[in-house]
């Protein structure tokens, strides 16, 4: 291992030692973008290593132009540090080392290099703590350092033929490696935050779950005092906890005496998302719920947002593309998929706080009907695809099937001059239809849905007869998935990503949980869609760089949408871009459609 500290001895190592292929690492002070400062930088060819004191970044530009591939340990946040310091590798392709792991495992959450080293080679790993404490000239440092590049160079040599055998490495270097850049974007570019807005909104919700802790107590006719505090605030003084989960099953299923349709693990009532979906219409549940949110927004968002916003004025949220076992991403400090758009269950913006800096607005795109158009392609039924191509909309028909409707059949085509009339009157039966339809994907059967819907379970089964003999190619498609999953223990998309399922030991037998099978084919839908959109944003980014005029910063994904800025002049280049890529950005059997929205907040722009 070389230290260099000149210019000489950097210009020395280049030239002596090939470079095409590089593993880096880096080391920093803070791992918030807007603090961190570097500390050193780490190289290694597969023949020599060396370390790289700070003060030598301005120099690494030319030198890194010469590599084809970099080689990293989550190496977006490495990218991140040589933005920062003006150095870019656009021009390589990349190796993460985590993302391979992260395909060839998805279930391992310790995907840290030193967690990996001690499983994969049984390593002694020594902490960052005890090198630190060293001293930053130490030995003890320097190795450490250096076993991050050497590590995760054995790490890609045990990775590149494992990702081969599993049929995953096209998955791999044309979807995953590509969209490390639009990672780095959204790390890099943060979300402009309107501060005023911010605070309006945190008071808006903290008075909001106070009138509702008020106005549950009353509905339940309950007795409380109400205390107000010198900002204007006040306490509520009662013998409830709208928080406890014990004192909330007392209260709904006890008191109220509304039939218990979830259980814990332990077989005791729960009030979980199902108990609250499925009675809305109780005028408890419906304050309930609106609660829950407020509650939510403000403990994981709005309370600590403060924190998150930078001395520019905007969030930086951290996206993390292994965070899931089906392939979308997770996103935290903070989780931007919490935010809810304004509706009839939470009527309080909380994304109006989101903004376009002067000159430019905020531009979204999402698939529309996206999972329909997945399900069609994975199913290959000639009714459902024909259906899609034709413009019908299938949650409608689906209702006016199953709930016998009489809606004549041109419209339920999105093309009749009925068709929005039509829709708007059935609103409730379409829901309920979308339900239905995702559910039986997704696993569920007929004694859940008639809990859902509160019909003997005999009828519930005729309308899953109906629908699949509308669709039989789909219910060879979720069986064929079972099957596969019987024979292989895993579930593979069309792209290669796969999610593997464990069996659970019996009496004197093991077997596949019913979860497993319930979560096998909502994963090919799930999996292949967050896939889709992957290669969506990469496409957007590479045809906005042709185009540098249009000041196109992509600012973060939500579930499977994109949140860019763009300048204000250029929204219908921009638009007409997002809208050809994401409908190119994979070959189905049915044709892809893209909805674009345009704001001055995140809100308007949906």
């Amino acid at each position: 291992m070389e230290r260099i500290k000149t210019k000489e001895e950097l210009e020395a190592w280049f030239k002596e030692n090939q470079h095409e292929l590089l593993c880096l690492d880096t080391e920093t002070t803070s791992l918030k973008y807007k603090e961190l400062e570097l500390e050193s930088i780490q190289l290694y060819n597969g023949a020599n290593a060396c370390f790289i004191e700070p003060h030598l970044i301005s120099e690494m530009q030319r030198f890194i132009n010469g590599t084809k591939i970099l080689i990293g340990h989550n190496l977006v946040f490495d990218l991140k540090v040589l933005h920062k310091y003006g150095v870019s590798c656009e021009h390589c392709e990349f190796f993460d080392t985590m993302v391979a792991e992260h395909l060839l495992d998805e279930n391992n959450r310790e995907i840290g290099l030193k967690d990996l080293m001690k499983k994969h080679f049984g390593k002694e790993v020594t902490s960052w703590k005890e090198a630190r404490s060293k001293g930053i000239d130490s030995k003890e440092w320097l190795d450490y350092c250096i076993n991050d590049v050497l590590w995760t160079w054995e790490l890609m040599l045990k990775q590149k033929p494992q990702l081969e055998e599993q049929k995953l490495t096209s998955l791999f270097r044309t979807i995953e490696m590509p969209f490390l850049l639009c990672l780095l974007d959204m790390e890099v570019n943060g979300f402009l935050i309107d501060k005023e807005k911010v605070e309006v909104t945190t008071k808006k919700l903290h008075q909001e779950k106070e009138n509702l802790e008020v106005q549950m107590l009353e509905e339940l006719g309950k007795d409380y005092d109400i205390q107000m505090k010198l900002d204007g605030s006040s306490i509520i003084t009662s013998g409830v906890n709208f928080n406890s989960s014990q004192q909330l099953s007392e209260i709904i299923f006890k008191e109220i005496g509304l039939p218990v349709v979830e259980t814990t693990p332990g077989g005791n009532p729960s009030v979980g998302k199902l108990t609250i979906s499925k009675y809305l219409d109780n005028p408890f549940i419906k304050l309930l719920n609106k609660y829950k949110i407020c509650t939510k927004l403000l403990s994981g968002f709005f309370n600590p947002m403060p924190d998150y916003i930078d001395s520019d004025g905007r969030i930086r949220p951290s996206f993390n593309d292994c965070g899931t076992v089906t392939g979308r991403l997770s996103c935290s400090k903070p989780n931007l998929q919490q935010l809810p758009s304004k509706n009839e269950h939470f009527p309080i913006s909380t994304r109006e706080c989101f903004i376009s800096p002067l000159g430019k607005e905020i531009v979204t795109c999402d698939y529309s009907g996206q999972e329909l158009r997945v399900m069609a392609e994975i199913s290959q039924d000639p009714t459902l695809i024909k259906a899609i191509n034709d413009g019908k909309d299938l949650h409608l028909a689906t209702a006016n099937t199953m709930f016998d409707l009489q809606i004549p059949e041109e419209d339920l085509y999105k093309r009749s001059d009925k068709y929005a009339t039509t829709k708007e009157k059935y609103d409730r039966e379409r829901h309920n239809a979308k339900s239905i339809v995702f559910g039986l994907c997704y696993g569920k059967g007929a004694y859940g849905f008639s809990k859902d819907f509160g019909i003997p379970e005999d009828e519930a089964q005729r309308m899953v007869d109906k629908f699949f003999a509308t669709y039989p190619r789909l219910k060879e498609a979720i069986d064929a998935t079972h099957d596969r999953l019987r024979l292989t223990g895993f579930a593979q998309t069309k792209v290669g990503r796969k999610r593997r399922f464990k069996k659970e030991k019996r009496e004197d037998y093991e077997c596949y949980p019913s979860h497993a099978y319930r979560q096998s084919f909502n994963f090919l839908i799930q999996s292949l869609s967050a896939d889709m959109v992957r290669k969506a944003l990469t496409l957007v980014r590479n045809e906005a760089k042709l185009h540098p005029e249009w000041e196109v910063k992509l600012l973060a994904t939500v579930h499977d949408e994109g949140v860019w800025e763009c300048n204000s002049k250029h929204i219908p280049e921009f638009s007409k871009c997002l809208v050809e890529n994401f409908k190119n950005a994979m070959k189905l059997s049915v044709e892809l459609k893209a909805e674009v929205g345009v704001g001055k907040n995140y809100e308007t722009a949906k």
